[in-house]
C-alpha cells in the first residue's frame, strides 16, 4: 500500500545550506590546506591538465555529457504554451554562441565543483541592427538572451565579496 505525501510534508526542507566559509576561505574545515580556496581551483586544474588518467576521465564524461539531446518542451497542449516553448527556442537559437558552447563551458563544474556564469540580456530588435545589444534573428522585441557568459573559476574571490554584500 502506498501512502500519499500530504502537501506540507512535499514541500518541507529536508537539508541545510551547508555554507563552510571562514575568512572568506570556501570549504574551510578542508583537511588538507591545498585543497582550500583558490588553491584548490589551482590543484584541480593541474590534476586535469596534467594527470593523463584524470584528464582522460574528464574528456570521456564531458564528451558524453555533451551527446545528450536537448528539447523544448511545452507544459501542455495549449496555443499559449506552445508559443512560449518557441520563443524559447528562438532565444536558445538566438544567443551569441551557441547552446552546445556554453554546455562545454558549464561542464567546468566538473573540475571545480562550481561553474559561474552571467546571463547578458538583448533586445530583439532585428537582423540590421549594428549594436550587439540589440541584433537578433527576430524583429519581435522580446527581450532575450545575448550570451551566458562564463565567469572563470579563480575569480571565486568575487563572488564571496558578492555573498558578504547579500547580492548572492
Amino acid at each position: 500500500m502506498v501512502k500519499k505525501l500530504s502537501e506540507a510534508k512535499a514541500k518541507a526542507t529536508l537539508g541545510v545550506a551547508g555554507d563552510n566559509t571562514h575568512n572568506g576561505q570556501i570549504r574551510a574545515d578542508e583537511f588538507l590546506p591545498e585543497l582550500r580556496g583558490k588553491k584548490a581551483i589551482r590543484k584541480y586544474r593541474e590534476m586535469r591538465d596534467n594527470d593523463s588518467t584524470v584528464g582522460a576521465v574528464m574528456y570521456s564524461v564531458e564528451q558524453i555529457l555533451r551527446d545528450v539531446d536537448l528539447h523544448v518542451t511545452p507544459v501542455d497542449d495549449s496555443d499559449a504554451a506552445k508559443a512560449e516553448a518557441d520563443f524559447v527556442k528562438s532565444v536558445l537559437d538566438d544567443m551569441d554562441h551557441t547552446l552546445d558552447d556554453h554546455i562545454a563551458e558549464a561542464l567546468s563544474f566538473l573540475s571545480y565543483g562550481f561553474g559561474w556564469f552571467e546571463v547578458i540580456y538583448k533586445r530583439r530588435v532585428g537582423p540590421n541592427e549594428r549594436s550587439d545589444k540589440k541584433h537578433s534573428k527576430y524583429t519581435d522585441g522580446r527581450i532575450g538572451v545575448r550570451k551566458i557568459a562564463a565567469r572563470a573559476p579563480w575569480t571565486i574571490n568575487s563572488l564571496m565579496s558578492i555573498r558578504r554584500l547579500g547580492m548572492f
